[in-house]
């Protein structure tokens, strides 16, 4: 059984946002984007393992599977992008993508 992903915080410009959101949108001089993730696991927590890929960003690509949850984007520029983040088990299960939706608009 794979549990949904579960947004454990998500920050910009130093406030916490609601975590139940799966679209946010950011003024541009509000670029600073983190969220931190986790999807429950019953049998090995420690062996959970996190991906993430940016579309809407030419190039962008799977980020490599990291145990680390945290997603940090330091810079955006303008635009609409949707956010893909997968799991991975012991087992080396992959979940389904989970989209979230970001847009960086103009002040």
């Amino acid at each position: 059984i794979q549990y949904p992903l579960l947004v454990k915080s998500v920050e910009h410009n130093k406030q916490y946002l609601p975590n139940t959101l799966r679209k946010f949108e950011f003024i541009q001089s509000e670029r600073i984007f983190n969220m931190d993730v986790t999807r429950p696991c019953f049998s090995n927590a420690k062996e959970l393992e996190y991906r993430f890929w940016l579309e809407g960003i030419e190039g962008s690509e799977w980020s490599p599977w990291s145990s680390n949850s945290n997603i940090n984007f330091p810079f955006l520029p303008l635009g609409k992008y949707k956010l893909h983040v997968q799991t991975r088990d012991a087992l080396h299960e992959q979940s389904v993508d989970e989209v979230f939706e970001l847009s960086v608009r103009p002040p």
